[in-house]
This record gives structure tokens, sequence and C-alpha cells, in this order.
């Protein structure tokens, strides 16, 4: 830390910082001191101890119309940033002197995030037995307006406001599963091609999602056209029950793909798809001050997936 650092961490209080945020706000010395509930002349000696610590003026001038130089700006919005830091902090000791409590909505609409989450949801209910939590079908949009206030989805190509944050939980490795005919096919890894896979019928996911964008993006690469033969499924739940009653191809993660395999729907192919592979994301509001268990929820959701 350097002196200029020194200076100010030893010198600068709360006091300070509370004087330039309510100086802000009223736009007015006068206001200000009667909303601090101190004198003018209290204010007065308060704006130059600041100017003194900080080697700069605060304002343009010295009257009731005074503006905040460039200086005063940058202190402005530190200022007001550590004091709802604060209030922020002080609610979160808060909520767990007095035991947390509330609700957290969970968005989730992929079966690999749902399975990496139900057991995480279970400990963390066992630390916070006063949280409930509702998992519900949902993305980033249910986020945004408020609706949910964690999601868990592909990170893939999101495209996110800058309202939202995103940070990956965990990678998720694609693969090919062939049911039926395709399932009990033997065929050499290097026959298995695409364009033998091509003319099948194939499971895919709508055109828009994620993966299917992936998939398209892979083929076109290659100069390939896409499957024509397509039944379109919206989840994994549909892809199983399809693979289950005929002979299909279908994308799926390597973790589910190891449960059809298990259950004999469905076997994995050897053809490479490892450019669709991806990451299971946590989406939250960025600029919302988050209730304290859903803060709790998604920092025990980073630190478990960072662990």
């Amino acid at each position: 830390m350097d002196s200029t650092s020194d200076v100010f961490t030893s010198k600068l209080k709360l006091r300070h910082l509370r004087f330039i945020a309510t100086l802000a706000e009223t736009g007015s010395m006068a206001r200000t001191a009667e909303r601090l509930f101190v004198s003018y002349p209290a204010v007065a000696k308060t704006r130059l101890e600041i100017e003194e610590i900080v080697g700069a003026r605060l304002t343009t001038g010295r009257g009731e119309a005074a503006s905040f130089t460039d200086a005063g700006k940058c202190l402005l919005a530190a200022s007001q940033r550590i004091l709802n830091e604060l209030v922020y902090v002080t609610e979160q000791v808060a909520a767990l002197r007095d035991g947390l409590q509330g609700h957290v909505v969970v968005g989730v609409r992929s079966l690999d995030a749902l399975r990496w989450l139900a057991p995480r949801i279970t400990q963390f209910r066992a630390s916070f037995p006063s949280v409930s939590i509702s998992l519900v079908d949902g993305l980033h949009e249910g986020v945004s307006c408020g609706e949910v206030d964690l999601g868990l989805a592909r990170a893939g190509p999101l495209r996110l406001p800058t309202t939202l944050a995103m940070e990956n939980l965990f990678a998720i490795r694609s693969v090919v599963v062939g049911s039926g005919y395709m399932q009990g096919r033997q065929l050499a890894p290097g026959k298995i091609n695409w364009h033998i896979l091509l003319n099948e019928a194939w499971v895919l996911p709508p055109v828009g999602t994620p993966l299917r964008d992936r998939f398209d993006d892979h083929l076109a690469r290659q100069g390939l056209p896409g499957p024509t033969n397509i039944i379109v499924g919206s989840d994994a739940m549909v892809q199983k029950e399809l693979m289950r009653s005929g002979s299909f191809l279908g994308l799926s993660s390597e973790e589910v793909a190891r449960s059809l395999v298990q259950e004999d729907i469905a076997r994995v192919l050897e053809i490479d798809v490892s450019a669709l592979d991806d990451h299971i994301a946590l989406i939250w509001r960025a600029q919302t001050r988050l209730h304290p268990a859903v803060f709790r929820l998604k920092e025990f959701l980073l630190g478990d997936a960072l662990g």
C-alpha cells in the first residue's frame, strides 16, 4: 500500500463519506447540516477536512449552488458504493445472527443443472432450514424481470443485459447417443461418420437453443447439411422417451448419456462433438441488492463450484 492510500484509509472517516453522499442528495450545505443534525460551521469544517486529506477541492465553489469537481465526483461514487455495501453487510450479519429466513426462486431448465443443483440445495437447507426454495422452469429472462432470483442455464452464446451477472459453475461434455437399431448397430470408430449419421432420424432441441445452435454451426463449419429427419424434443425427458420407443440419434451431455446407457436405452457413438461442450452458469441480478437468503445461496453455489 503506497503513502497516498495510507493517508486515505487512515484519515477518511465514515462521517466524511456520509457528508459527501448527503451533500449530493440535498445539493445544499445548509440542508446537509439539517439532514446530519449538525451546525452549518460543522459541515463546512468537514468539507475542509476532506479537501485537506485528498489534496483537492471537493466542489467548484463555496456557495450553496456549488457543484462537485472531478475529484469530488470520484469521491462521491466511492462514498455511495461504500455506504451501500455497509448497509448490505449489516443486513447480512443481522440475517445470520437472527437466523437466515426468506424464499428463493431458482430457475432451472437443464437436466444437467438440476442434477448438479439438487444435492446442493439439500446441503444448503440443512444449514438454513428457514429458507424455502422453489425450483421453476425458467432462464435468464425470468431473472431479468424479477420472477426468478437465480438462474442456471447453459452459458453457450448467452448475451446477457448489463443488469445481469453470470459465472460458470461446471463444464458439460457433449456426446452423440443412438437408440433402437442404432444402439445395436456395430460400427467401428473409423466407420462412424457424419455422412452416415445425418441420414438417420434425430431427436434435437429446438432451433435457437444453445445446444442446437452449436450443433448446426458445427455441421456448417464442416460444409455438412443438417439432418432432415428430425423430431424436436424440448428437453432430456422427451428425448429419453422417444429413444425408448424407437431408433433415433440425439445430442446429450455425458452425464445424461450415462443414465441412458445404464437403462439400456441408448449407447454413446464414438464421434467427436467436443465443439458442442459447454458450461452450466449461474445468473443473478447484478445491479440490484439481493435479499440475504438469495445472496447466501448464490455464494454457497459459487463456493461449492470453485471448491
